[in-house]
């Protein structure tokens, strides 16, 4: 399953895709799922959710909690409930940040929904190599 909303900048999918699978998917429609895992992007989104793997494009994108907008959860006893997609609010739990990062003890996620991004039109990366750690620390 992978529904994808443009209008809203949304989709929604099974988590057992991994990153690789996902940024592909997203890249053909000129989108980006904006989440680069430092474990690699052959890993599922289900491990990422479980473990709250950090994001190498934080600063631009954010964490996976934060790209995490909603879902389906069945807990460790088998009841399911509803992430309801909405905008944030101050009353009340957060339970979509309490099962992210959970490792599974408050839930796992069995649909999620992601917030998607426009492909940026180019990247620029750069890289500088110093003789020695007091010339880095100059540099």
């Amino acid at each position: 399953m992978f529904r994808l909303q443009k209008n809203s900048m949304l989709v929604t999918l099974k988590p057992s895709i991994t990153v690789a699978e996902y940024e592909e998917k997203l890249n053909a429609d000129g989108l980006t799922g904006g989440y680069h895992p430092v474990t690699g992007y052959q890993v599922t989104l289900a491990d990422c959710l479980r473990e709250r793997t950090p994001n190498l494009l934080f600063l631009r994108y954010g964490g996976i909690e934060d790209l995490c907008v909603g879902g389906e959860v069945t807990t460790p006893k088998g009841h399911s409930f509803s992430i309801k997609t909405a905008p944030r609010s101050a009353t009340g739990p957060d339970l979509r940040r309490s099962v992210v990062g959970s490792r599974g003890r408050l839930g796992a996620f069995r649909e999620v929904v992601l917030r998607v991004f426009p492909l940026p039109q180019s990247q620029l990366w750069g890289i500088a190599s110093v003789d020695s750690f007091a010339r880095g620390l100059e540099f």
